[in-house]
């Protein structure tokens, strides 16, 4: 009992107490996958027959610009797709980054996008990124998915005449299910 008004003080103390605010600063290069619709929607079911667009953007959250080095992903995994027991579909594209440019400017809040239909057709716009489409067909009946974990690296210019400052972000992971019916 003689030890209650101790407890009374520090359990106050603690609820009563200002706290300092832990969250994370927001990364400075950060990605969202999609898997989009013939109206260019986000979808999870399609039809069998029907196409889809695979689309990946980069965004840049920072109030500078930045510089991601090319190519910005691993070309061998970028968008592929496999089925629930990891059987691989390919790829929607043979090449990607054909032409050698030292790397991709992302302006203070710029988005880039990586936009490629899974069957080449001419109503689907591919991004300037892939050179050359593959020769895909149309996926069965199943559940699929595409997945990748890109280590974001970029450089940054505070001013265009200081020198740059590279860095990285750790590894992100994404991934899209999606079933064709």
């Amino acid at each position: 009992m003689k030890y209650l008004p101790l407890l009374a003080i520090a359990l106050g103390s603690t609820v009563f107490s200002c706290h300092k605010n832990d969250a994370a600063p927001a990364p400075t290069v950060t990605g969202s996958l999609q898997v989009l619709n013939g109206q260019g929607q986000p979808a999870t079911v399609f039809a069998q027959g029907q196409n889809m667009v695979l689309r990946f953007q980069v965004h840049n959250n920072s109030d500078h610009a930045i510089f991601l080095p090319n190519p910005v992903f691993d070309p061998a995994t970028f968008l592929s797709i496999s089925n629930r027991v990891g059987v691989s579909f390919g790829k929607p594209y043979e090449y990607i980054f054909c032409t050698y440019q030292g790397g991709t400017p992302l302006l203070a809040g710029q988005t880039y996008t990586f936009s490629i239909p899974w069957v080449e057709e001419a109503t689907y716009p591919t991004t300037s990124q892939f050179c050359r489409h593959a020769a895909t067909s149309y996926l069965p009946v199943g559940h699929y998915q595409t997945h990748f974990a890109p280590i974001f690296t970029w450089t940054e210019y505070s001013t265009p005449t200081t020198p740059g400052i590279s860095q990285a972000s750790p590894a992100q992971d994404f991934s899209y299910e999606f079933e064709v019916r």
